[in-house]
């Protein structure tokens, strides 16, 4: 994922803005001192500290992963201010919506009409997100996903690649939409759904 914003930061600053990506930070000490394509990995997430004039994006947006944003947010000690929106050059953001801190939108990503979009939220290529929806806090849409009208995702939720979710729709807090799902009603809090229509997922014994 980290690639994927250094990419969309290349073209912000080819589009004119002033940007330019100085490095990641990640806890793994194995990577400390080597390179993420271009770019050097400076140190662990606490050594944010030592870059005062930068700012920060999270680049965590996988299903497994997704769980930490908060916390790993927090350990930074980055404030709220300094987290940047990134939003792709070809990316459409309506007017009428709103997009919150530290959020990011890739290539080819629709936000429409009166959508709302929490801080911290990462959304794929090729996603929509319709009219009147709102996408909570630490949320990710993955790649070529459709929110209808007037849904709500709830915060720290995952919608897998090319899954649709209908109109009027609420995904709980920290729930799971596998791929390809096709969600035709709520979804509860914390739970996998999967398939079309999608149920909820029951492991085998």
């Amino acid at each position: 994922m980290g690639m994927d914003i250094a990419d969309t930061i290349s073209c912000l600053a080819a589009a004119g803005k002033p940007l330019a990506v100085h490095g990641f930070l990640d806890d793994d000490t194995s990577t400390h001192g080597s390179k993420v394509g271009d770019h050097p990995v400076l140190g662990g997430l606490a050594d944010a500290a030592r870059y005062p004039d930068c700012l920060f994006v999270n680049g965590i947006g996988t299903s497994g992963s997704r769980h930490l944003k908060p916390t790993l947010i927090t350990k930074t000690g980055v404030p709220h201010d300094r987290w940047m929106t990134v939003v792709h050059p070809r990316a459409f953001v309506s007017p009428s919506a709103k997009v919150g801190r530290g959020t990011v939108l890739l290539a080819n990503v629709s936000v429409c009409a009166d959508a709302v979009l929490g801080d911290h939220v990462m959304v794929l290529p090729n996603s929509v997100i319709s009219h009147d929806t709102v996408v909570e806090d630490y949320s990710t849409i993955a790649s070529g996903v459709c929110v209808s009208g007037r849904c709500i995702v709830r915060r720290g939720a995952y919608l897998g690649s090319n899954s649709s979710i209908r109109e009027n729709t609420v995904i709980g807090a920290g729930a799971l939409v596998a791929m390809a799902a096709v969600v035709t009603r709520d979804v509860a809090p914390g739970i996998t759904v999967l398939g079309s229509p999608a149920r909820p997922f029951e492991a085998s014994a």
